[in-house]
C-alpha cells in the first residue's frame, strides 16, 4: 500500500542526513519504506532510515519529518528538496 507525503522543506542534519518536513497526506509511513523523490529534474528511490517529529515551537507548527542517508546512487549532502508529493511504497 503505498503512501503520500507534502514535502514542505528540507534540511540537512550532520551525521544523521537529509530531512523532508512536511506532512503525511495519506497512509502510513514507517523507516524502511522508499519514497520516490525528484532531485535536480531526476527521480530517485530513497530508503527512510528514520521518521521523526519536527516542531518549530515559535512559531507553533508541527510536521513530520523524514529522514534519508546518502548511498551509491546520489551525494545527499547539500542537497535542497522542492516542495514536492511524493509516492512512498
Amino acid at each position: 500500500m503505498s503512501s503520500t507525503f507534502q514535502i514542505k522543506e528540507s534540511f540537512h542534519v550532520t551525521n544523521r542526513g537529509l530531512v523532508a518536513a512536511g506532512d503525511i497526506l495519506s497512509g502510513k509511513i514507517k523507516v524502511g519504506d522508499i519514497a520516490n523523490i525528484e532531485i535536480g529534474g531526476h527521480r530517485y528511490n530513497l530508503k527512510i532510515t528514520e521518521v521523526e517529529i519536527v516542531d518549530r515551537i515559535n512559531a507553533q507548527e508541527h510536521f513530520v519529518g523524514l529522514v534519508f542517508k546518502s548511498d551509491s546512487t546520489i551525494n545527499l549532502e547539500g542537497v535542497k528538496l522542492n516542495s514536492q508529493v511524493i509516492e512512498i511504497n
